[in-house]
């Protein structure tokens, strides 16, 4: 994630967690809530921050909401 300067789908971080081996956010856009794994321990997200999300070339893996 990165800050909105840097385009993407802009949001704010509504929950961080770190986990040892990575932080998981969860991350409200225009598209709804969005889950995030990031691996990146050096550079932790706030909660409340305003965030940029793009999207790599490969590793994205899509979700279909079970509810």
């Amino acid at each position: 994630m990165e800050g909105p300067a840097n385009g993407g789908l802009e949001g704010i971080v509504l929950k961080a967690v770190y986990l040892g081996s990575h932080l998981e956010y969860t991350v409200e856009c225009q598209l709804g809530e969005l889950f995030v794994i990031d691996h990146d321990l050096d550079s932790p997200v706030p909660q409340g921050a305003t965030v940029a999300i793009r999207f790599t070339d490969r590793g994205v893996n899509l979700v279909r909401d079970s509810g």
